[in-house]
Formats: C-alpha cells, sequence, structure tokens
C-alpha cells in the first residue's frame, strides 16, 4: 500500500488544488511534495535491501494481453524514488521567489503539472510490468510538453513539437522493443519485467542487440546524450520553466 500512495498521493493534491485554484495552488503543492516526502521516508524505513523487491502490488488489469498493474520496490528504484521525492519540494520552493514565478500564469495549472509529472517518474521507477512502466514514461512526458508549450517564450510551440517528437520517436522504439521481447515469452504471453528478462535470455545475439539498442536510444534521447542531445538547447533556452522542472 505503500507504493500506491506514492503513486495515488500525487493525483489527490493535483484535484485538490484545480479545485480551490490559482490562489492556494503554490502552497498545496509544497505540502504535498513534503507529504510525498515523507512516505518515501516511510517506504525506505520498512525496506530491507537484502530482500530483493519489496512493497509489491499487483492487480490484474488487462488478462488477455498480460498486463498487470505490478509495481514494487527494488535497492535502485528506492534510490530513484527518494531522489526524487526530494528534489520537488526543493523545485516548488526555488519557485516562490523566483523571476519565473512572477510570469506564471494560472498556477493551479502549472503546479498541477509539476504534482502529476512526479507521479508518473515515480511510476517509471516503481513499475514492475513492462506496458505500465511504458505508460509512465509517456505520463512523464505529458506535464513537460504543455509547461514548455504554455509557459515558454517566443517560438515555444515550434520547438516544445520538436521536444515531443524526439521523446515519442525514443519511447516508440522502446514500446516496440517490449512487444517483441512480449511476443517471445513463454506461455501465456506477458509484460512482467522478470518474463520480458528471460525471453531476452532466449534470443540470438543479433536480436538482443537489437532491443538493447533499441532501449538504449529511448533513454538516449530522454537523458540527452549526444547527438540525441538537439532538442534540449532550444527548448531551454525558450522556456525557462523546462530547465528547473525536467
Amino acid at each position: 500500500m505503500i507504493t500506491l500512495a506514492l503513486i495515488f498521493f500525487p493525483v489527490l493534491a493535483a484535484i485538490l488544488m484545480i479545485i480551490l485554484g490559482d490562489r492556494y495552488a503554490r502552497r498545496i503543492a509544497l505540502g504535498a511534495s513534503i507529504v510525498e516526502l515523507v512516505i518515501a521516508l516511510f517506504a525506505l524505513s520498512q525496506f530491507v535491501p537484502e530482500n530483493g523487491t519489496q512493497l509489491e502490488v499487483m492487480y490484474e488489469w488487462i488478462p488477455s494481453l498480460g498486463m498487470t498493474f505490478h509495481v514494487g520496490i527494488d535497492g535502485i528504484s528506492m534510490v530513484m524514488v527518494l531522489l526524487t521525492t526530494f528534489l520537488v519540494p526543493l523545485i516548488i520552493a526555488s519557485s516562490f521567489n523566483s523571476s519565473i514565478n512572477n510570469k506564471i500564469e494560472s498556477p493551479a495549472a502549472f503546479y498541477t503539472l509539476i504534482i502529476l509529472m512526479e507521479m508518473a517518474l515515480i511510476g517509471v521507477f516503481v513499475a514492475l510490468d513492462g506496458f505500465l512502466f511504458y505508460v509512465y514514461w509517456e505520463l512523464a512526458l505529458i506535464p513537460i510538453y504543455f509547461i514548455c508549450l504554455l509557459w515558454g517564450g517566443k517560438g515555444s510551440a515550434r520547438i516544445t513539437v520538436k521536444f515531443f517528437v524526439y521523446t515519442l520517436a525514443g519511447s516508440l522504439l522502446m514500446l516496440a522493443a517490449f512487444i517483441y521481447l512480449y511476443l517471445h515469452t513463454a506461455g501465456v504471453h506477458s509484460f512482467d519485467m522478470l518474463a520480458l528478462y528471460e525471453a531476452a535470455q532466449g534470443l540470438s545475439m543479433t536480436e538482443q542487440s537489437y532491443i538493447f539498442w533499441a532501449i538504449f536510444l529511448a533513454f538516449a534521447i530522454k537523458m540527452p546524450l549526444f547527438p540525441l542531445h538537439t532538442w534540449q538547447p532550444d527548448t531551454y533556452t525558450i522556456s525557462p520553466a523546462c530547465l528547473l522542472y525536467t
């Protein structure tokens, strides 16, 4: 349940900000991000490093396609969850007196997108189902897209489309790799991460290479790594908000 709280508490906070509007948006966002950090610290207190993946929750999602809502936390994801929940309150607090804050129109929408981005990032780090991982990967892109588009400078629409196309292309490569592994899972096809890993072990070296490069390119674009970084300078120049929140 702790893992579910990490994912869905930001959604509740986002709904509250939408209901109460601009006046309380910043305070709610900061308070919610601090509560999210407290939940992450509580998860850490329950985490036993030598026990592998813990705090797992699994529900049937689309059984006919082997998709489950399967989440949990291991050593690596614990670090990433803590890092995310630690940085988001600092990011929100830093915007209170920044020059960016003076230019923010519709603060409720702005901070709602930030909190939803945190939710999606947490989902990426705790997902144990390949398709669920992809869903959260894409969800993390959507808030940033609108932040850059709506609170960017002159020419933000063109630059934001470039950013979106780059990252979407990488995401589709990763999805194609997951689907290929899914089709090679033993028995009933499944998107479970362990099943995908076992399927990869049964592939030829050539097939494994294609899978590696498809997933690598998705991450390389997102990070971004040279020479797939060309969307970043334009995006950060036109939209300083993206510099703070990506």
